[in-house]
């Protein structure tokens, strides 16, 4: 017979109507952003006949707002109630994207008013992730930020697992413009969900300050908090190393390897596995070892997926174990190290912030991105491939030089770290 206990533990946050509602809506709108995540590169290629440079500055375009107006966005979070932000920018989102259909119908559609939609639509999402992300703390408890943060992240790994093979097939039906009535359907489906989250959610103190004053509040709380600050320069250190590794990643696994187009696509089959793994396991590691324990195995993982692809051997099988292993092991070790990290930054900064901070969290490790990309491409070029594979991978393991020498590694629970 099953105890009332073990009904309580068997339920967890699914017993709780609010962070449901947020689980759903989350789900539902990262599944339907696959369709589109998909589908506009698909427009710029077949339909506009985009050549490589514009390809770029599409790609540009959906990452330029985390530069352009991210520290204004999360001062702008955290003026105004959060929950509604959840709603407007997915009410936003679907309207942008039904421009697409309307305007290859109107047969004006070009590659310039692609990139403006990309651009638009981003900013929401960035917003949006902003938003969810600072509303989770307000919903939940401090002890359960993490089990929280794995149940999303859970969802999130497991559509991007599915979603694109779904997606295709849409496409491929329903072509890439039509498809997109799916992607906004899925959009106006998760706002009903939003809209009964049930939260009091205050109106955020009126303030005085300038947007920059307030933006600079957000660099502050970060640099002069350990916890923040450490967490927030290991992010950048993997995001750098990570960057830097994927530059040469391709060329050195066809040149090296010999590996072809099929092997790959099951290599990073193995690594999505590993990205749900993580998700699924990070919230037990927590609990057995304690948060900045699983932060610190998590980074030392990652490093010995980057390093280990140093390793060649004349079979070909065991090579494919050998990238397969380490694509599995990224995978799992960044998704782990990002459920506990961002546990312990909604734990740690006030309410009235966590806009800031997490819009200056994501600014920061972001910013490391194109520079390990450049350095990674540069070093490829002149030292090798390999080298820089290697250099990568010990670079990685900074990040455990910075944990150990920390408060974060002896952090057990949230819910004992004081603001």
């Amino acid at each position: 017979m099953t105890s009332k206990k073990n009904i309580e533990v068997l339920k967890g946050l699914w017993g709780h109507y609010s962070f449901r509602q947020l689980w759903i809506g989350q789900t539902i709108s990262v599944l339907g952003s696959q369709i589109s995540y998909i589908a506009i590169p698909l427009i710029a290629v077949i339909l506009l006949d985009a050549n490589a440079f514009q390809m770029g500055l599409l790609t540009a375009s959906s990452t330029a707002p985390y530069f352009l107006i991210g520290l204004f966005a999360g001062v702008w979070i955290d003026r105004i109630k959060r929950v509604p932000i959840l709603i407007n920018m997915n009410l936003i989102t679907a309207f942008f994207l039904l421009l697409i259909p309307l305007f290859n119908w109107l047969n004006v559609m070009n590659i310039w008013i692609l990139c403006a939609i990309s651009f638009f639509t981003a900013s929401c999402s960035m917003v949006f992730q902003f938003a969810y992300t600072s509303v989770l703390p307000s919903i939940i408890s401090k002890n359960d930020l993490t089990e929280g943060n794995s149940k999303l992240e859970i969802s999130r790994a497991m559509t991007q697992f599915v979603g694109p093979s779904i997606a295709g097939v849409i496409i491929h039906v329903l072509s890439a413009p039509i498809s997109l009535f799916i992607n906004i359907i899925t959009y106006l489906v998760s706002i009903f969900f939003f809209k009964r989250i049930n939260i009091d959610e205050k109106e955020p103190t009126a303030t005085k300050n300038t947007i920059l004053k307030q933006i600079s509040q957000g660099f502050h709380h970060i640099f002069t908090n350990p916890f923040l600050r450490t967490i927030s320069l290991s992010t950048a250190i993997l995001n750098f190393s990570r960057c830097a590794f994927d530059a040469v990643y391709m060329l050195y696994v066809v040149t090296v390897f010999s590996i072809d187009a099929s092997i790959l696509g099951i290599i990073f089959g193995v690594g999505s596995l590993g990205a749900l793994l993580g998700a699924f396991t990070a919230n037990k590691l927590v609990k057995k070892i304690g948060t900045g324990n699983t932060i610190l195995i998590s980074t030392v993982i990652v490093g010995v997926g980057f390093l280990i692809v140093a390793i060649v051997t004349k079979y070909i099988i065991v090579n494919i174990a050998i990238l397969s292993i380490s694509q599995f092991f990224i995978s799992m070790g960044n998704t782990v190290f990002f459920i506990s990290q961002v546990s312990i930054r909604q734990a740690v900064t006030p309410n009235e912030i966590m806009g800031r901070v997490n819009a200056t969290q994501v600014f920061i490790s972001r910013g490391a991105v194109p520079i390990g990309a450049l350095l990674g491409g540069l070093s490829g070029m002149l030292f090798g491939l390999r080298e820089t594979i290697i250099t990568a991978g010990c670079l990685s393991l900074g990040a455990v030089f910075l944990l150990v020498m920390s408060p974060v590694k002896g952090v057990r629970q949230t819910s004992d770290i004081e603001i």
